[in-house]
């Protein structure tokens, strides 16, 4: 797909419009229009523009997606086409993704990648102070617009750390957690870099420290979960020469060093053990994790009760969160959840099936390596929050559906 000049910035735009996800431009009943919903519906008037004669086409990289948008159709078929508007939200989700695939040269993808750090950055610098300005009462520490909110955001909330109640750092995010995955994503793409020596630690010395910082100030559960998790991922796909395995031992040793001290001595330590406590143990004032990581499976268990193949129907979820938030407090559906509760077996399959398709990357250069670490991270990702719906999810995997290119020299 070409967009000739505008290729360029389409992409960036879409990244700029995923920071603004909290923000909502207007609403269609109880539709949120956000900055993403505007540039998504350029995006497909410039596909159509641009790609007339292609754009029945089916590529061997979206048969997955185009399955699953037949087992939706089936489904809400099935179930006697109820839940019209998440039928509709999921195929527009679907539709973007498989329109979003593209040729695309290394260094574009890079641009992508280093845009979406830089502002990250620059959210990390206004986290920083966001958290401190709560404490000393500075002003525009809550970026909030009234009446222009998402419904249903969180933005901030306190917790208890070191005997004080402080406010967690969210930049202009939704809510801290969402702000911690997003950061984490960031830090994930610099790991190729020092892992391959293929950049100088010092030139991302100050971003990297800041994003840390800034991941300890949101106090995110999961954006540390999917720091680990996205990393273990990229390890053990990515063929790694000695050398290189024995930096990773080099990091591996610094952080057995470091991490236990982190943990068994300090107060911050403390609050993430307690906070890991939640995976096992559920406490209605910290139910977070339990509710995120546990409880759903009763969920999917009663859906595949009724239907193991195809669910309980497109937008059932939402019953089924109401009907448990009795004995769950803050009952949620993660991504991974959702998808299985509502569209059973067979579409959980199709939709993991074209998330790990991302994986099989063959290893030539940084940017393949970047890329296969970001397609790393969208794998827990599904796991954090509700993201078979999540702009911020499928506007990564619009930007991940590409095929590498060489430029031609004439």
């Amino acid at each position: 797909m070409k967009f000739k000049k505008i290729q360029f910035n389409i992409y960036k735009l879409i990244i700029v419009s995923l920071m603004l996800d909290a923000y909502a431009l207007f609403y269609i009943r109880t539709f949120p229009v956000t900055p993403f919903t505007i540039v998504s519906i350029i995006f497909v008037v410039l596909c159509i523009a641009e790609t007339k004669e292609n754009l029945m086409k089916i590529r061997k990289k979206d048969i997955l997606l185009v399955l699953l948008i037949v087992c939706i159709t089936f489904n809400y078929i099935f179930y006697g086409c109820k839940n019209s508007t998440s039928f509709l939200q999921s195929i527009y989700f679907i539709a973007l993704c498989i329109l979003a695939y593209r040729k695309e040269t290394k260094a574009n993808f890079d641009s992508y990648c280093d845009f979406f750090q830089h502002l990250m950055t620059v959210m990390s610098i206004y986290a920083i102070y966001q958290f401190f300005g709560r404490i000393l009462n500075l002003p525009f520490t809550d970026l909030i617009i009234p009446g222009h909110m998402v419904k249903g955001y969180n933005w901030t909330n306190t917790t208890y750390v070191s005997g004080l109640n402080m406010y967690r750092s969210n930049a202009v995010f939704r809510e801290p957690s969402f702000f911690g995955q997003m950061l984490a994503i960031s830090l994930l793409l610099y790991v190729p870099g020092f892992l391959n020596k293929k950049v100088q630690f010092k030139d991302y010395l100050v971003p990297t420290i800041l994003q840390a910082i800034a991941l300890i100030l949101a106090i995110s559960g999961t954006g540390f979960f999917m720091i680990g998790i996205g990393l273990i991922l990229y390890l053990l796909l990515t063929r790694r020469t000695r050398k290189t395995w024995e930096r990773v031992f080099a990091y591996l040793m610094l952080g057995i060093l470091v991490v236990p001290y982190i943990l068994l001595v300090t107060s911050f330590g403390s609050y993430l053990l307690s906070r890991m406590n939640e995976l096992f143990v559920y406490n209605k004032d910290a139910s977070s994790g339990y509710v995120r990581f546990r409880s759903w499976i009763f969920v999917v268990e009663k859906a595949w009760n009724k239907n193991f193949l195809l669910g309980s129907g497109i937008g059932t979820g939402a019953d089924y969160v109401s009907e448990f938030a009795i004995q769950f407090y803050a009952m949620t559906l993660n991504g991974f959840a959702r998808v299985a509760t509502e569209l059973g077996l067979s579409g959980l399959g199709l939709w993991m099936g074209y998330l790990l398709s991302g994986l099989k990357v063959k290893e030539t250069s940084l940017t393949d390596s970047r890329f296969l670490i970001l397609a790393c991270s969208m794998v827990p990702l599904v796991f954090m929050h509700e993201t078979f719906a999540s702009n911020i999810f499928w506007g990564f995997m619009m930007l991940m559906n590409i095929r590498f290119v060489e430029i031609r020299k004439t």
